[in-house]
């Protein structure tokens, strides 16, 4: 059924359903995902985005007393070193560009650590100057904008651009509003980062969660073959249970590959579930007491034909790019499932696509994927028992229904806030970005 490629018109209509039939089955699975793990004190934003541990005095800031508890929650770690002393030439800063992120509601709070700074505020454009919404063609920075921001020392949201570093030659700090800081780490890395002129933070673990819950459901969709189920249910028809897709996750074994922020919260629901979780991570064999075994990544080969379900929590650097390729596939169990809500980089596609059609790997959900967006006509839309998310694992609805990035929420805001607070004082800051590992 696969053989026969449709034309174009075609392929919008059923990319078009299949991200209908995936929502749906997303939220179902979603729902199980919850019903089972629901007795943990997750600490999420209520429905209007607001932390549930902020104030109830203002839904648009906390207390510092609720901010401190926000990072001792997220198990936020604090820099070995002052800033004063990481920063080559530190000097109390004096203007920050900020990139309100869709989010201009947070600025306000934000500028109350800081009275004395001018802040340059870039709402509607993402940090490399581009329109939101990820169309190149459109808008970018103006000579005025880049002529603004040459004097800025602090950089506020947005994630770390060649462009910026370029035109703001003051720039020490920057306080990303993500986790992939890829463009500015590895090889990618520029000089100024590499020798400490600039540093960077990032939003490690602050949006593992719902991520985490995203993989979940995705993986709870396919072991239930509901992706199936729907599709069928959409054309009127009352079909037989799939063959092999009608699997449970209790007793069954969860590789979290990457076992980091997002990766711990992926390992905690698995064991909810009643999985037995395997992992790995770069730097050491230790895990939280839920995790049965956590071995170095050069063992993912070994362990990778021990796991049911293979969830990658994965940045994106270059030792990790296609680090999921034919050769790890081919080791996996037999119709084993492959979950991807981390970097769409860290899987070869063409590799994923052979395994789904061989039946090898079992069944696919990805929330990321190499291109972004991903074009009509690319294989993976068509590939067998896939679901297909636009990179949204992040994002959650308001009270009126509108989708907001995951970026968008206070306490997203109040990690930045808290470590410009730092930075200004010269102190610790919180999540340090290393622009060698890229994490």
């Amino acid at each position: 059924m696969f053989s026969k490629r449709p034309v174009e018109s075609d392929l919008r209509r059923k990319a078009s359903a299949r991200s209908k039939v995936s929502r749906l089955a997303l939220i179902v699975a979603g729902a199980l995902a919850f019903t089972v793990s629901g007795h943990l004190a997750f600490g999420a934003e209520n429905r209007n985005g607001q932390a549930s541990g902020a104030s109830s005095a203002s839904a648009l800031s906390m207390t510092d007393q609720e901010v401190a508890a926000t990072m001792s929650r997220l198990g936020l770690e604090l820099s070995s070193k002052p800033s004063r002393e990481l920063v080559k030439d530190w000097q109390k800063p004096k203007k920050a560009i900020v990139f309100a992120e869709g989010a201009p509601q947070w600025i306000p709070w934000l500028k109350t650590v800081a009275p004395d700074m001018k802040f340059v505020v870039l709402d509607g454009l993402g940090v490399h100057g581009m329109q939101r919404g990820g169309d190149r063609r459109r808008g970018g920075f103006t000579k005025e904008q880049l002529a603004d921001i040459a004097d800025a020392d602090v950089q506020v949201g947005g994630s770390c651009s060649k462009a910026v570093l370029e035109a703001a030659k003051k720039l020490r700090i920057i306080i990303s509003a993500h986790v992939g800081l890829e463009g500015c780490s590895g090889s990618n890395a520029p000089q100024k980062l590499l020798n400490g002129e600039v540093i960077e933070t990032n939003q490690k673990k602050t949006y593992g969660l719902p991520i985490a819950t995203h993989a979940i459901a995705m993986m709870l969709a396919l072991d239930r073959g509901l992706d199936l189920y729907v599709r069928q249910a959409d054309a009127e028809r009352w079909t037989e249970s799939p063959p092999g897709r009608l699997q449970y996750p209790q007793g069954e074994t969860l590789l979290v590959v990457g076992l980091g922020g997002l990766g711990t919260d992926m390992a905690q629901l698995g064991h909810n579930l009643g999985m037995k979780v395997i992992a790995t991570r770069a730097s050491s064999h230790q895990g939280p007491a839920f995790v049965d075994y956590v071995g170095l990544a050069n063992e993912l080969p070994d362990l990778v034909g021990k796991a049911d379900v293979v969830m990658s929590a994965l940045p994106l650097t270059d030792s990790t790019r296609h680090t999921f390729n034919a050769d790890i596939f081919g080791r996996m169990k037999k119709g084993a499932l492959f979950i991807n809500v981390s970097r769409g980089g860290v899987v070869d596609s063409n590799a994923l696509v052979a395994a789904l059609k061989s039946g090898q790997v079992g069944g696919a959900g990805l929330d990321t994927t190499e291109p972004e967006p991903l074009p009509p006509g690319d294989p993976l839309w068509h590939a067998p028992n896939i679901i297909i998310t636009p990179h949204m694992s992040a994002h959650f609805s308001t009270n009126e229904n509108v989708e907001n990035l995951g970026n968008e929420t206070i306490e997203a805001w109040a990690i930045m806030r808290e470590n410009l607070r730092r930075y200004i004082t010269g102190d610790k800051v919180y999540s340090l970005v290393d622009p060698k590992a890229g994490y």
